[in-house]
């Protein structure tokens, strides 16, 4: 019962060592959308 009692112990411990080690971690999402509705428009450069 003792070396259960343990080993249950030890894993929490190490567990946690890990999770607070690791640290929070960011989520990087992103999301794009373009919609183009029409002609393009008309760029001159240079003068004709």
């Amino acid at each position: 019962m003792r070396k259960s009692v343990y080993g249950v112990l030890k894993m929490a411990i190490l567990l946690g060592v890990l999770f607070a080690l690791g640290g929070p971690k960011e989520a990087l999402a992103e999301v794009h959308v373009n919609i183009n509705i029409g002609p393009p428009a008309i760029v001159v450069a240079e003068p004709p």
